[in-house]
């Protein structure tokens, strides 16, 4: 945990105390940017006919 925390990674501790990191969260660190958000859902295309 002390490594996590001093490399800058936020996790979370499981019932048994170990921690936990999301692979987002690696993949933050090991590609250097955060993860592109996917976009919005273009719910009025669905209704276009023809």
């Amino acid at each position: 945990m002390q490594w996590l925390s001093q490399h800058g990674y936020r996790f979370d501790l499981n019932a048994a105390n170990r921690p936990i990191v999301l692979q987002d969260e690696v993949q933050r660190h090991l590609l250097g940017a955060e993860r592109v958000k996917p976009k919005e859902p273009r719910f009025d295309r669905l209704h276009r006919t023809g």
